[in-house]
């Protein structure tokens, strides 16, 4: 596995853990976060 950073979300019974991919042009760690969330929910 990968040394670097890595953001674990508790929401609800579901765990997330992010590990961030940089790139010079993307979206940001947020905005994919909210898709994942909107995604669960069946909102996207």
């Amino acid at each position: 596995m990968e040394k670097g950073e890595s953001y674990i979300y508790d929401i609800g019974k579901m765990k997330f853990i992010v590990k961030p991919v940089y790139k010079d042009k993307g979206e940001t760690i947020w905005d994919i976060l909210l898709k994942l969330m909107l995604a669960e929910l069946g909102l996207e």
